[in-house]
């Protein structure tokens, strides 16, 4: 689960970037200054997610993916996203 994010700013303009890397897509509210809100979905392809995941178990399987090809993470991941979307 994303938490929201309140940000207080005064008379001036802010920039907020919000990087999350989430499978699937998940919704991320940002309120400024805890006036109004606006809601921002975060989706990233399933190849994405695979390489900057923090689950253990998936960085755990997709090295072993990325072994089977040599140690290429590239191959390793291309695999295992193949192997997911179809269900194996």
């Amino acid at each position: 689960m994303i938490a929201p994010l309140a940000i207080a700013a005064a008379n001036i303009g802010v920039c907020v970037i919000v990087k999350a890397v989430s499978y699937p897509p998940k919704e991320c509210p940002i309120r400024p200054g805890g006036i109004s809100s606006k809601v921002y979905r975060t989706e990233v392809s399933l190849e994405e997610y695979l390489a900057y995941t923090t689950e253990e178990s998936e960085k755990v399987k997709m090295n072993a993916y990325a072994a089977k090809f040599g140690g290429d993470i590239k191959k390793g991941i291309a695999a295992l996203a193949g192997e997911m979307r179809n269900g194996i």
